[in-house]
């Protein structure tokens, strides 16, 4: 189980689960085999921002990971997307979901599309979204998996 963030292309008047709607569309489409023009700028300005990270090239999946916080910056096809596993809570999640806007600024600022958090169902730059909000998510994760005496990493 994680969170995640879908990148879309939202048309003006558009929904969000309409620009949902065209995403899966897509999705079902042929694989694009040709490295996403803005890779090398996502990967030099997630490096800047996290440190660190692993960097895999395998088309038509181009993904970058940060091992201290699970956080996954993907390109499956063209089609970004951010996911973390639900292993943080308190001041620990708050910084993970600050971490996720920061990396949904610049996926954003290289790719144009915009970053649509499927859980709270906002725009992940909009003033509608908080990392305090976020962060309460992962926070209700961890209590359920508590209660349920699941064993978290």
């Amino acid at each position: 189980m994680s969170y995640g963030i879908a990148f879309v292309e939202r048309k003006p008047g558009q929904s969000w689960e309409e620009a949902m709607d065209d995403l899966e569309e897509r999705a079902a489409g042929p694989d694009i085999l040709t490295r996403p023009p803005e890779w090398d700028l996502v990967v030099t300005r997630v490096r800047e921002l996290l440190g660190d990270v692993s960097v895999t090239e395998n088309p038509p999946t181009w993904e970058i990971v940060h091992m201290p916080t699970a956080i996954q910056a993907r390109c499956i096809s063209r089609e970004w997307s951010l996911s973390v596993p639900y292993w943080s809570e308190g001041d620990a999640a708050r910084s993970v979901a600050e971490r996720l806007r920061a990396i949904s600024e610049i996926v954003e600022a290289a790719t144009g599309l915009q970053a649509y958090d499927t859980q709270v169902g906002s725009a992940v730059l909009s003033e509608e979204w908080a990392a305090e909000q976020t962060a309460s998510v992962f926070d209700d994760m961890a209590n359920f998996f508590r209660k349920r005496g699941f064993l978290r990493r």
